[in-house]
């Protein structure tokens, strides 16, 4: 494939089936079948694509990624075995963690006309003394993903991670998110100064927010007549997040592409969540992503 088509182009061009390709450098299984289109790298273990059958896209991917092996902006991403800034300990690590950026393999898969399911494991061990695993259900126009963290040592573990999902939106203008009001929040605008979330939330600049909340989201569309319901499980954080006018100065982002995506994860932050993971403990971070129509 020519290294300048873009995913949802690539994609297109395929029969029904699952692929084993390669776009832009990076190594992706796509699986089409009748309820819709799967994209997921295995370099990262990431996702890049689902679009159910006759429906807009669910995930947002860059059409510039940056080159191989850098990560690939868009989908969901695995911050893992923490998110944002390393932890103290992993002064000098890569920004949220080193799952994105190693090569992850397909450990089981199976699949039909309603959905599939894929386990995905990393290639070799990736992070002293714990063992992840990530699991993507697909039922009809909704997909889950699961992220499980194995404690296989002898001492205490500090986690924290995120389910960095990029969810395609028709523009920041068409959107509104409910289920977040009355809500606390530390905002990284605002060097995370704490704020109590009023009514829905809007996008019409640049948010960067950790909400503290176990509940739904719901991610309203005026203009695609669509609703993403976004749940989850064994978090106590939801992050939301567009670079808004910052993203001039983001080379896989740019102010060409801001207003194509919302972020909205499902998370376990240092500011909410127990990181601590005890010897042979095990933690999982769960989310869901389901389409509704607007009524």
């Amino acid at each position: 494939m020519d290294n300048a088509t873009s995913l949802a182009d690539l994609i297109s061009q395929l029969d029904q089936g699952v692929h084993s390709i390669e776009w832009q450098g990076f190594p992706l299984r796509i699986v089409r079948q009748a309820w819709g289109d799967l994209a997921i790298s295995l370099y990262g273990a990431q996702v890049l694509w689902f679009q159910p059958a006759g429906q807009y896209p669910v995930l947002w991917t860059t059409i510039k990624p940056a080159p191989f092996p850098k990560a690939v902006r868009g989908g969901v991403p695995l911050c893992w075995p923490w998110f944002a800034e390393p932890l103290e300990e992993n002064a000098g690590e890569p920004f949220h963690g080193v799952a994105r950026t190693v090569e992850w393999e397909v450990n089981s898969e199976s699949y039909n006309a309603h959905g599939g399911e894929w386990l995905l494991k990393p290639v070799g061990p990736i992070w002293t003394n714990l063992d992840p695993a990530f699991s993507i259900k697909v039922v009809g126009s909704a997909v889950t993903f699961k992220l499980t963290t194995h404690n296989v040592g002898e001492a205490d573990v500090r986690v924290t991670q995120a389910l960095h999902s990029y969810l395609a939106i028709s523009s920041r203008a068409s959107i509104s998110v409910s289920g977040l009001d009355g809500a606390e929040y530390a905002d990284k605008n605002h060097d995370f100064s704490v704020f109590t979330q009023s009514g829905d939330i809007t996008v019409n600049e640049a948010i960067d927010r950790i909400y503290h909340s176990t509940a739904d989201v719901y991610l309203k569309d005026m203009e695609w007549q669509r609703v993403l319901k976004i749940s989850k499980k064994n978090s106590q954080s939801t992050v939301v997040w567009n670079a808004g006018a910052g993203a001039e100065d983001v080379p896989d982002i740019g102010l060409d592409q801001v207003d194509g995506y919302l972020c909205i994860e499902a998370a376990k932050t240092r500011q909410y969540d127990d990181m601590v993971l005890a010897p042979q403990g095990k933690v999982s971070l769960e989310t869901t992503i389901s389409v509704q129509s607007l009524s």
